[in-house]
């Protein structure tokens, strides 16, 4: 968030910088593209460090559309004619601004992914599925004749298991640690937030990880 931040406000300088450098050359009598300088900073009700992350996402794909058609008139531009400096220098600007906006919003729509699995099952299984390619299909079997696929529910005879993979407590966390040690191990950093009992994403990477080393005999449901 504090990247994106600081990219769009050294965006937005460097716009008020080059519009004002456009109009002295209009002033003069020479062309130049007009998009430059316009959509740069959207309206918006509050500060973006104020606004959640759907927010921002979506205020990114606002940003990224006019950098990729004020870059696309440029281009046009071009192919026609000889830019000038200026519109040489907005193209450069609007080309390193894609590259940069693009990034910030596939890291932003990352961090949604996350969010998102810590609390639904779907995604959870998704995201485990990324480390331990296979287990989809294990993990949505199993839950659906253990706790389900919606929300976090304890055994309803009253065992202590809990989740949607009904895990005992003891049992998450006596191979949670092991189960993210691997995943790091394999190129995943999982969320601290997700070693947690009741955390979705930890459920399925846990259940995952232990059908990865041979210990699925731990549950007993028919699609176990």
């Amino acid at each position: 968030m504090t990247r994106f931040l600081t990219t769009l406000a050294l965006v937005a300088v460097f716009a008020f910088l080059l519009g004002r450098a456009i109009d002295i050359e209009q002033a003069n009598g020479q062309p130049a593209v007009q998009a430059a300088s316009q959509g740069l900073v959207y309206p918006r009700k509050r500060p973006l460090a104020e606004m959640s992350l759907p927010q921002v996402e979506r205020l990114q794909v606002r940003i990224l559309a006019h950098y990729r058609g004020a870059l696309a008139a440029h281009e046009k531009a071009a192919a026609r004619r000889a830019l000038n400096r200026v519109e040489r220098t907005h193209r450069r600007w609007y080309a390193a601004a894609t590259i940069w906006t693009k990034a910030e919003l596939a890291e932003t729509r990352a961090r949604l992914t996350v969010l998102q699995a810590d609390r639904d099952w779907w995604f959870a299984v998704r995201y485990a599925d990324r480390i331990y390619p296979g287990s989809a299909g294990w993990l949505l079997s199993c839950s659906a004749s253990e706790g389900g696929h919606g929300g976090w529910v304890p055994n309803r005879q009253g065992s202590g298991a809990g989740g949607w993979m009904q895990f005992l407590s003891g049992t998450f966390y006596a191979n949670v640690d092991a189960a993210f040690a691997d995943a790091r191990a394999r190129g995943h950093v999982v969320p601290r937030s997700w070693r947690s009992w009741y955390s979705a994403g930890g459920q399925a990477v846990v259940g995952a990880y232990m059908l990865r080393v041979g210990q699925r005999g731990q549950w007993v449901g028919a699609g176990c």
